[in-house]
Order: structure tokens, then sequence, then C-alpha cells
């Protein structure tokens, strides 16, 4: 028997937290947690242990990229794997997240199944 899976979402955008909210947990089965600011997302992180992150760059007080720093360098959180969610598309900024340790990238606009698909493969090979 398979537990349920874990999907933190950290964004500042209710919209953006309702949507992919109900997309994990209603279509895909997941349980997702979500919360509205950077320093709020590493305290669920420790605490929750969720399998995958879904972190956005752009936020106020603490940018996404101080955020996966932090994750990054905290022996409790190193090792989830946390994607970006943000409307920077130049490569130098994919590959400072890469570099950061971001396991992948979604733009915005979110393009829900190819999200979907790409995090189903990823607890497929778990």
């Amino acid at each position: 028997m398979s537990t349920q899976r874990k999907i933190l979402i950290i964004d500042d955008d209710p919209a953006v937290l309702a949507v992919l909210s109900a997309r994990f947990s209603i279509k895909e089965g997941y349980e997702v947690m979500t919360v509205r600011g950077g320093a709020e997302g590493i305290k669920a992180a420790q605490k929750k242990k969720p399998d995958i992150i879904l972190l956005d760059w752009m936020m106020p007080k603490m940018t996404g990229i101080s955020v996966l720093e932090s994750l990054k360098g905290d022996s409790r959180t190193t090792w989830i794997p946390t994607f970006m969610l943000t409307s920077k598309t130049k490569m130098a900024d994919v590959e400072k997240a890469l570099a950061k340790g971001a396991s992948g990238y979604f733009t915005k606009p979110l393009k829900l199944p190819e999200m979907s698909t790409r995090l189903n493969r990823l607890f497929a090979t778990a």
C-alpha cells in the first residue's frame, strides 16, 4: 500500500495557491500544503517533510531563490526536490535556479497538464 504523496506550495499569490492546490489534491490525489511566504515555507518544509516543493521565485520579503538556498543548505530539507514557479524565462535565470539546487523550473502562466506529467513521472521513479 502506497502512502499519499505530499506537495508543499510556496507562493504569495492566493489564486496560484488555489489553482495548484485544487489540481494536485483533487485531480492528482496528493496531500497539498500551501503557504504564502518564504519564512513560513521554510518552517513548513522542515516540519512537514513534503515529497516535493513548488516555490515561487518572486515574493515579497524573501525571494524564492533565498528560500531555495536556505532549503538546500539545511540537512532537514536538502533532499526535497524543489521546482521553481516563475515568469522569469531567460536562460540565465534557469541556470541560476538550477545552480542553487532547484530540481526543475515551471514558467508562468503555468501549464497544469505538463506540471502533472513531470511530477507524476518524478514520483513514479522515487
